[in-house]
């Protein structure tokens, strides 16, 4: 067959994800080179951003520099240590390596070989700059040999001391971020019983208790902790990027920053964290890294430092692990690695709402026997899974394995039953892993806490770091301290720590009371008493159940106790959980109470901290697991708001309407009228909707179901019927009059001669009943001055009033009035201003002046209606009763300063009578609004109709400029293009949030459609004929094009379309007009004459004609000639023996004779032949 080839070039885009920081800080490989200069003792490592000189004997930083600011002193270097007292180690006298030294990065490496220090190990630590980067990585090896003897070690860190004054703020967290004492303010303090911990006496912190242990922290919750300056601009941290290497879990905390100070423990050995032991001849060797020594600078100062070290710590996360530790054996690199995966199914009958979600899932290797929460000398990974309990644990370093999950709600642990050994590269799916929650009950009577391992929800929970604090408890709380369920609240009745209770008479047992009640008891069965401790320092507890003068069983001893985290400072130290056996027989139908009592209580450090307290019950007579009593409640649900199981579903408690179903559905609270159900979320509560509507989802609160202007919100607002059209909001009436005594009340006029306003009156008019005021030589003056003040109207009411001016009294004159609105400052308008020629009261902006007054209340007057004159005396005149200008003057006063100032004046003399002008405060001018309902009112004034923001926030705490669902549209912007407010993907521009913008979304409010191609009103997605080819889209090979619908040939081109319908590179007219059917292929040749089809196509020859066929032939000597067509190509070649052939040209076709000749022919005989070229 003759087939033209295609060449395709496909073009490969390569797009690099963006991240607002680089792993080790400024911009990767941009930079000066990084430069190693050796001066003997010490060594200097400088790339331009930062420099550091190491002494190569001790791996200590003496100096450390970043734009020019000493981050170290001879006195505060960073440096490494071991242990302390007896057994303190700081390595000395290394051999000092270079691992690599290339412009783009250095590595250097100190060594310490034991000799005899107490700790049978080798020390290495290494640095590492690379160009660009604002900081310096370390990471360290320990090294035990199996020729070394049996050895161990608890304490195994890094410090880094800064200088005095330099930095003045510290950063743990959210909670935990202030300004620092001075080193003043430090040498000027108290010591106090503690000696980490001292009372400033000066500077910021004056009268406060300052330690270490204020600022110690978890490292994986909180991977970077430091120091900032204001006055450079610099901040100083250290960054993890992997955990790996830590001990004992994703609990454990230790030192972080401090004074002057940052801490980075790999062996935590604070809190009770465990210590590494390692055998006589036994092999071991830890990598303990690599974390960044991060400098940063910004303007903004050192809370925008801290906001970077943020993201630098996010940055070094998602490079684990490093890419650029190479040739390390200790260190696999990604290949090198192994990722584990999984659902962890949790189960628990009793909580049926809890699953795996944000569990911890973990990879740990404790000896035999050994717990996770006590292991140093390996590696441990974990993460939290993500929903329903999926997890994926990356970039393990391969070995064998324990699977280790816990997770809030839920006390103990779980263990997968097998070892999990991983391979470098292995991808290791363990599929669902289960774990179910073991139970003998079947309902929780209550529960005190989270069982979440730490004691943060409880009091003092969140500042549990404030040195002494346990001094606070007996002036906070009493002994014993009384919970009862149901009414006291963990959060401030519940103390986070059970210590003795201290007072200045001395120490004493401190008894915890836990009140509840039962609403029946079984005769048999045990109830399972629930106790965990999320730490606990040489305790024991004695628990008493209905009886204070015998203790229920034998004394609790926590387990994992030790470590002094009370006085320490923490939340938490080591985890334990228990449960006691209490027989039923102990317990009575009605009030109970569980005492707990700390038997240690003389030394002050003693204390258990709670993570979780529950009371598991067998099933009671008559009743279920769930609802013991039978009555359509859940019991838990009973005991937590009534302290029992008497209620009902059908009762009312708080007559709100919502009986104790449709509270406990809602979850709204059954003991409090103002917390109605309200489980649409529309501000409008259940119980209203019911009344007016099958369903709380028929109406929605922009709906106006009986067509009368108003929406259900307006309605439910007004009280009236949503559902009857003569049942709708009425309009009222208010009056404002003009104010009196700090404000304006009366008429002032601007006259030709000297006079005093004197409330009502010039004091020189000499017609008593009357004010005058004139028009002369072409200068307006004015005839009346009202101030209105309109605080005391609603705000939201005035949109859409009538409006009506009622001056009672008369005017009179000779030329037509003109009411006009002052628009300036209000507060300059005050009785109290005398009047002379150069200092006019107001500016004669309505018609400018042509004398030389000077102004003395700038602003504008602007005309808003004309009217003529009245009859004389004692009328009442009423002036723009449905003035739109004077409306839209009220709104705006109503609006800003909440003060209307309204200026009446005509032409020539005009006056008011006295009863505008006197004492009497009916008399004065009157503005009458009659106030409709407003059908879109907007109480809060935030530009957002209350309707809307009901229906699409279930809230009005919002405004206009707030933008809940973070999608770059503030609600007004929402409101305005009918968009969803709380819907990342449901922007003005896209309101279903399809992706396809409303200008050329077909269904711009449906996300499930987008395009009408056929315009049938139906979308492509429910359509079944897009293009309304009378050809169902299921049998139709082209959906959108109603010209086509199947492609015999698959070459992606429709039948009526393509002109080769069998795709044979033979035109299907070609071929009906010369075998009337379309059964021939290219490379058939039915005339037999040589030539296929497809070159008798192109060379236009007759494929049915033998005679009609390509052929060459010699019209002289060397000189080829043949039939051809322009747009072809041909090669002419020739050959002395017909077996090889050679080229000699290729010929660009023309139509008609083509020729070729040989100008170089060879002696003897030649063969030519001419091939059409593809």
């Amino acid at each position: 067959m003759f087939v033209k080839p295609i060449v395709a070039l496909l073009l490969a885009l390569v797009v690099s994800p963006l991240r607002a920081n680089d792993p080790g800080g400024g911009t990767p490989g941009v930079g000066a080179n990084v430069t190693l200069t050796d001066n003997g003792n010490s060594v200097v490592l400088s790339n331009g951003v930062v420099s550091a000189t190491i002494a190569k004997d001790n791996a200590k930083f003496t100096a450390y520099a970043f734009r020019s600011v000493a981050l170290t002193t001879s006195a505060r270097q960073i440096y490494y240590s071991m242990d302390g007292g007896s057994n303190y180690r700081q390595p000395s006298g290394c051999t000092y390596t270079v691992k690599t030294n290339t412009p783009d990065m250095v590595d250097i490496g100190m060594r310490q070989t034991w000799t005899t220090q107490a700790q049978a190990v080798d020390i290495e630590v290494h640095y590492v700059l690379r160009r660009g980067d604002s900081g310096i990585y370390t990471y360290a090896i320990l090294d035990h040999p199996d020729t070394y003897p049996a050895t161990g070690f608890g304490e195994w860190r890094m410090v880094w001391k800064l200088p005095d004054n330099t930095f003045e703020r510290l950063y743990v967290d959210d909670l935990r971020n202030r300004q620092m004492p001075t080193a003043a303010d430090y040498a000027a303090a108290s010591p106090t019983s503690i000696a980490e911990i001292l009372k400033l006496n000066t500077g910021v912190l004056t009268g406060q208790f300052e330690g270490k242990y204020c600022y110690n922290s978890n490292y994986r919750k909180n991977p970077v902790w430091g120091h900032a300056t204001n006055d450079e601009d610099i901040g100083v941290w250290l960054v993890t990027g992997g955990h790996e290497f830590f001990n004992d879990g994703p609990m454990k905390q230790d030192l972080a920053p401090a004074d002057r100070i940052l801490h980075i423990h790999f062996g935590m050995n604070h809190f009770n964290g465990s210590s590494t032991a390692i055998a006589a001849n036994e092999s071991w060797r830890k990598l303990y890294g690599p974390f960044l020594l991060y400098c940063n600078h910004d303007p903004a100062g050192a809370d925008a430092c801290w906001a970077d070290a943020k993201e630098q710590a996010a940055a070094e996360q998602a490079a684990w692990p490093y890419s650029w530790l190479t040739g390390n054996p200790d260190y696999p690199l990604a290949a090198g690695r192994a990722t584990v995966s999984g659902t962890l199914d949790l189960t628990d009958p009793l909580k049926p709402l809890l699953d795996g979600e944000g569990a911890w899932v973990g990879l740990a290797a404790p000896d035999p026997g050994g717990n996770w929460q006590f292991e140093s000398k390996r590696y441990q990974h974990w993460i939290q899974a993500g929903p329903n309990g999926s997890f994926t644990i990356p970039h393990v370093r391969p070995g064998t394995y324990t699977l280790y999950a816990f997770t809030s709600g839920a006390t103990g642990e779980y263990k997968h039953s097998s070892p999990v050994t991983v391979t470098a590269g292995q991808t290791l799916n363990l599929g669902t892993l289960a774990w179910n929650i073991a139970r003998s009950g079947t309902w929780l009577a209550w529960e005190i806490g989270s069982a979440d391992r730490d004691s943060r929800e409880f009091r003092h929970g969140n500042d549990y770091f404030t040195p002494h604090l346990y001094q606070q408890f007996s002036s906070e709380l009493h002994n014993p301290l009384e919970y009862t369920i149901g009414s006291s609240n963990p959060a401030t009745d519940w103390n986070y720590a059970h210590t003795g209770y201290f007072t200045t008479a001395g120490s004493a047992n401190w008894k915890w009371r836990i009140h509840f009640n039962l609403p029946s008891v079984p005769a048999t069965g045990n109830a399972r008493f629930h106790i965990a401790f999320a730490g606990s320092h040489y305790s024991r507890m004695h628990l008493y159940v209905n009886d204070e003068t015998t203790q229920f069983g034998p004394i609790l001893y926590p387990n994992h106790g030790n470590g002094n985290g009370l006085l320490r400072q923490a939340n938490l130290a080591k985890y334990s959980s228990h449960v006691v056996e209490i027989p039923v027989s102990h317990l009575r139908a009605g009030s109970n109470t569980i005492t707990l009592v700390q038997g240690r209580s003389t030394n002050t450090s003693d204390h258990v901290m709670y993570d979780y307290l529950a009371l598991e019950m067998p099933t009671l007579p008559g009743g279920t697991a769930a609802d013991a009593d039978n009555d359509g409640l859940a019991d838990a649900w009973e005991t937590l708001h009534f302290a029992n199981l008497l209620q009902t579903g059908l009762l009312d408690p708080d007559l709100d309407g919502a009986n104790n179903e449709m509270e406990e559905t809602a979850g709204t609270d059954p003991k409090s009228n103002t917390s109605t159900p309200d489980l649409d979320g529309d501000l409008i509560p259940d119980v209203w909707e019911l009344v007016h509507y099958p369903t709380i989802a028929t109406a929605s609160p922009l709906g106006d179901t009986d067509g009368d202007g108003f929406n259900t919100w307006v309605e439910y607002r007004s009280s009236t019927s949503p559902v009857d059209h003569a049942s709708f909001p009425q309009p009222v009436n208010a009056t404002v009059r003009t104010s009196d005594g700090s404000g304006f009340d009366g008429s002032l006029c601007e006259v030709n001669y000297g006079g005093v306003y004197d409330g009502g009156f010039l004091t020189n008019d000499t017609t008593s009943k009357r004010n005058n005021c004139y028009q002369n030589n072409g200068v307006r003056h004015y005839l009346a001055v009202f101030k209105f003040d309109l605080s005391a109207l609603p705000r939201g009411t005035v949109s859409a009033s009538l409006l009506n001016l009622v001056v009672n009294g008369s005017t009179q004159g000779s030329r037509s009035r003109t009411l006009s609105v002052f628009n300036g400052d209000d507060t300059l308008i005050t009785p109290s201003l005398a009047y002379n020629a150069a200092n006019p009261l107001i500016d004669d902006a309505y018609l400018p002046e042509t004398n030389t007054d000077t102004d003395f209340a700038p602003g504008t007057v602007t005309s808003l209606l004309t009217y003529g004159n009245s009859t004389t005396g004692g009328t009442v005149e009423n002036i723009g009763a449905t003035s739109i200008p004077l409306r839209n003057a009220i709104q705006q006063a109503h609006a800003t300063d909440r003060v209307l100032t309204l200026l009446l004046h005509g032409g020539n003399t005009q006056y008011f009578t006295q009863a505008d002008e006197d004492a009497t405060a009916a008399n004065r001018p009157t503005l009458v609004l009659t106030i409709g309902a407003d059908p879109a009112p907007d109480d809060d004034l935030d530009l957002l109709p209350d309707a809307w923001e009901a229906r699409m926030l279930s809230s009005l705490s919002f405004t206009g400029t707030s933008d809940p669902d973070n999608d770059g549209s503030n609600n007004a912007a929402e409101f305005a293009a009918g968009s969803d407010p709380l819907s990342l993907t449901s922007t003005p521009d896209d309101r279903d949030g399809d992706g396809t913008p409303n200008a050329s979304d077909a269904f711009p409010d449906n996300p499930e459609e987008s395009l009408d191609s056929d315009l049938d009103g139906t979308g492509n997605n429910s359509d079944p004929d897009d293009d309304n080819d009378t050809r169902p889209d299921n049998a139709d090979l082209f959906p959108l094009d109603p010209a086509e619908w199947a492609d015999a040939d698959n070459d992606g081109l429709g039948d009526n379309a393509d002109p080769d319908d069998d795709n044979d590179l033979l035109p299907d007219a070609w071929e009906l007009l010369h075998f009337t059917n379309l059964l021939q292929s290219a490379g058939d040749d039915p005339d037999q004459d040589g030539t296929e089809n497809h070159a008798e196509f192109l060379l236009q020859l007759d494929p049915a004609d033998p005679n009609s066929r390509f052929k060459a032939t010699a019209a002289a000597s060397h000189v080829i000639q043949w039939q051809g067509i322009s747009g072809l190509i041909f090669k002419v070649q020739r050959s002395g023996n017909l077996a090889a052939w050679g080229d000699l040209a290729t010929v660009p076709g023309i139509n008609g004779l083509n020729s070729y000749t040989d100008a170089s022919p060879p002696p003897g005989r030649n063969f030519y032949r001419v091939i059409l070229l593809p």
